[in-house]
């Protein structure tokens, strides 16, 4: 089935969360381990409910988080999808969706999240990557929209930019890639986690938002915070600490 022009009109660049999310876009959300980004997927994903049917295929998680994550898909309207829990496997889903790909006319309505990425694909192989996202663009090219979640290397670049985890052609098959980078946890149990475009394909911008690790919410912060800046300092300082002594 192939969508009309009408349809491609229509969804085209529209923005659907917070400056982050544009509708039919295929994106990749990178933070390193532990940095929030399956908190910041999921509040996305329970705003997104409100208009869209969401599916998050969560294959990260330990079994021990696995309640809390439906209980918290349940609460705010969106699917999560597990397949140890249903038996099945990720190439499962996979089969499944290929399926969807092949025979819906229309998904401009529909919202995938899939935590992490290396669950569904070998990132360290080109040919590793090539099926999967010619699955993923015809997903979006029947309006849905698509974010994955990736890891970055443990170390940052000579410029202290984080780096993706993963062949280079995966940055070029999405429209966006994203950064996650944020602070340590604070005396009152907040982080701050800064989104920051690396690659776009429309308007999409920087973002702040804050972590709070004693009831695992997320809420957006009042500005934008530079992340990279703050630890650089930290760095720096812990590195002339005994100069400075």
């Amino acid at each position: 089935a192939k969508i009309s022009a009408g349809l491609l009109s229509d969804v085209q660049t529209r923005i659907i969360f917070r400056d982050l999310i544009a509708m039919s876009h295929l994106a990749v959300w990178s933070a390193p381990a532990n940095a929030g980004k399956t908190q910041m997927a999921k509040f996305a994903a329970s705003e997104l409910a409100r208009d869209f049917t969401v599916l998050f295929f969560q294959e990260d998680a330990s079994a021990g988080d696995l309640p809390a994550l439906h209980e918290h898909a349940k609460t705010h309207g969106y699917k999560l999808l597990n397949s140890t829990l249903a038996g099945s496997s990720p190439d499962e889903q996979i089969h499944a969706l290929r399926r969807l790909a092949r025979e819906a006319a229309d998904l401009s309505r529909y919202v995938f999240f899939f935590d992490t990425l290396k669950k569904f694909a070998d990132l360290m192989s080109k040919g590793g990557t090539r099926g999967f996202f010619q699955l993923m663009r015809a997903l979006t090219q029947r309006g849905a929209t698509v974010i994955l979640l990736g890891h970055t290397n443990k170390h940052k670049g000579a410029d202290g930019k984080l780096i993706f985890e993963g062949v280079g052609d995966v940055r070029n098959d999405v429209d966006e890639h994203i950064y996650l980078e944020s602070t340590p946890k604070a005396d009152d149990g907040t982080v701050t986690m800064t989104m920051k475009p690396d690659k776009v394909r429309c308007v999409i911008k920087e973002a702040t938002f804050v972590l709070d690790t004693n009831t695992m919410t997320v809420r957006p912060a009042d500005r934008v915070v530079d992340v990279g800046a703050i630890l650089a300092a930290q760095r720096q300082r812990q590195a002339d600490e005994p100069l400075i002594a």
